[in-house]
């Protein structure tokens, strides 16, 4: 389970919400659609580089309960 990072325009977006994903390079067996919220900082923005840094390491629960920025429809892992 992680946060998804997404780049748009200036700024870096990690979702508020943890998604199944598959260890390493494993591509997903099988995948699903979901509506995931995305809280968004700019790239300069040091709490963006933080957060990215983070993001590799553990979930950012501090995430949840931010105010969404934008909600997009993504794929993730339902089987690996």
């Amino acid at each position: 389970m992680r946060n998804l990072v997404l780049t748009r325009n200036d700024k870096l977006c990690f979702s508020i919400e943890e998604l199944p994903t598959c260890e390493g390079n494993v591509k997903p067996k099988e995948a699903e659609k979901r509506n995931v919220g995305f809280v968004c900082y700019r790239m300069n923005d040091p709490e963006s580089k933080h957060l990215l840094i983070n993001a590799s390491k553990r979930v950012l629960t501090e995430l949840e309960s931010l105010d969404r920025d934008f909600t997009e429809i993504v794929e993730v892992a339902k089987r690996c």
